[in-house]
């Protein structure tokens, strides 16, 4: 963008519309491009606090410095191998895109990683983070998947927790959150998603559009046979954390992308299932192994897109850049890839109540057939 940190002047923008009596939600003029400001209201009691345009470059500082920070947290004792794999992804334009605009994802991604560290001994720690990375920015509600370290009863205790306070959370905020639906934009190029390819093609193409539902079920269905297989390894790692990690980073990829289109730049995530990913590519287990070297190869594919697209973007196939098309491919790849893999890791609890919950539901189809 013609100025830097480009993402963060909406909501440093909108400090200078409060104060000349404007609601930034509704109408911002203080930003450089009069964009409305598409962040919870919470974000605003900064504006008390004495922030103004003037501070965007100390908050842009300071949120590379966390995110720089969160990956370093979730890295206690990488590998050379992993090491190279994560400053290529940091590295990466999709990265440097959020890093290049100030993206307040850059604070997600710290949240996250706190909440990935805090899980294996406090796991209500662990969920008050993940619940004040929603409040910030919802999506991060994704990463409660982390939770799935601790006991069954835990697990379903603090889940239920979050779930009614996300649930008030919602009613009370409903009329800014559509809001902030309407205030942001839509990405396809330089996006992923679920909405992203068929919105790409001519306007009222339900096949293609129908055609992604499809697919996305049919990935649903293939993952869900991960859980008939026995987890012999990923609950057993050197280094827990980057099970955690991985759980967190695929579910906030899994979820954003069901849910329609995100900018490359939420792409940072993936930076959270690298470790854990590497160490089963190297493992025993195939289907493990070549799962997780599928979705590393396509994940860096992503990650490096927009320099891929420098080369190839000029070629075309029925009005689509070819690299456009490849590039929907890996993310779709990645997808079905962690999909798998998350199902696949799920602790014993879960998959024995699967199996308990399938083999009820086959008695009582066996005793209607008769």
């Amino acid at each position: 963008m013609t100025l830097p940190l480009g993402d963060l002047r909406v909501l440093t923008g909108g400090a200078e519309s409060r104060r000349q009596g404007f609601d930034p939600m509704i109408e911002n003029p203080g930003d450089p491009w009069h964009r409305r400001l598409n962040y919870p209201r919470l974000w605003q009691s900064l504006y008390p606090l004495g922030v103004t345009p003037d501070h965007t470059t100390v908050l842009g500082i300071a949120l590379i410095f966390l995110f720089l920070t969160g990956v370093c947290l979730v890295l206690p004792n990488p590998s050379g191998g992993i090491l190279v794999l994560v400053i290529a992804a940091i590295l990466s334009p999709a990265t440097l895109l959020g890093v290049e605009r100030g993206n307040v994802d850059l604070l997600m991604f710290f949240l996250v990683s706190l909440s990935v560290v805090a899980a294996h001994r406090w796991p209500a720690v662990s969920a008050a983070t993940v619940f004040s990375g929603f409040a910030l920015k919802l999506f991060p509600l994704f990463a409660c998947a982390v939770l799935l370290r601790a006991s069954r009863s835990t697990f379903l205790r603090l889940i239920l927790v979050l779930l009614v306070a996300a649930t008030v959370y919602i009613v009370l905020t409903y009329s800014d959150l559509a809001l902030i639906r309407t205030a942001t934009q839509k990405g396809i190029v330089f996006s992923y998603g679920i909405d992203v390819f068929w919105m790409s093609l001519p306007a009222g193409n339900w096949s293609a559009r129908m055609l992604s539902y499809l697919v996305v079920l049919l990935a649903f269905f293939w993952g869900f046979t991960a859980l008939r297989r026995d987890d012999v390894q990923s609950e057993r790692q050197k280094e827990p954390i980057y099970l955690d990690a991985f759980r967190a980073g695929a579910a906030i990829y899994l979820g954003t992308f069901f849910f329609g289109n995100n900018w490359d730049y939420r792409l940072i995530f993936l930076i959270l299932p690298i470790p854990q990913l590497a160490i089963w590519a190297g493992g025993s287990e195939r289907h493990a192994s070549v799962s997780s070297m599928v979705v590393l190869s396509s994940m860096l594919l992503s990650l490096w897109y927009l320099e891929i697209a420098r080369f190839t973007g000029r070629v075309m196939f029925a009005d689509v850049p070819v690299c456009f098309l490849l590039d929907q491919l890996y993310k779709w790849a990645v997808f079905a890839g962690l999909l798998f893999l998350f199902l696949w890791s799920m602790p014993g609890w879960v998959k024995g109540s699967v199996r308990e919950l399938n083999s009820q539901l086959s008695r009582i189809y066996a005793n209607r057939r008769r």
